[in-house]
């Protein structure tokens, strides 16, 4: 027998009340972004920052949100990195 699984959970849930059902909705993201994952595995070694960008862009340039949101993912990595080794 199985028991139920509790995951904690301390940030905040927002939910958007739209006119797309959850399959319309469904469809309409796969559509943008593709049925499959893309595995960025290999793309791990590519070395430097610079050569991984110019591998990734061309998977996520479709999408300018993603690559917006990557963009400042990595500059809020970047100013982490600066604040631990700064020691400040």
């Amino acid at each position: 027998m199985s028991h139920p699984h509790q995951t904690r959970f301390d940030g905040v849930r927002v939910r958007y009340d739209g006119a797309k059902s959850y399959d319309q909705l469904l469809a309409s993201l796969l559509a943008d972004i593709g049925e499959k994952p893309v595995s960025l595995d290999g793309l791990a070694t590519a070395g430097d920052w610079q050569s991984y960008e110019q591998q990734v862009e061309p998977i996520v340039e479709p999408n300018p949100e993603l690559l917006s949101a990557a963009e400042e993912l990595d500059a809020k990595l970047a100013a982490l990195a600066t604040k631990v080794t700064s020691g400040s």
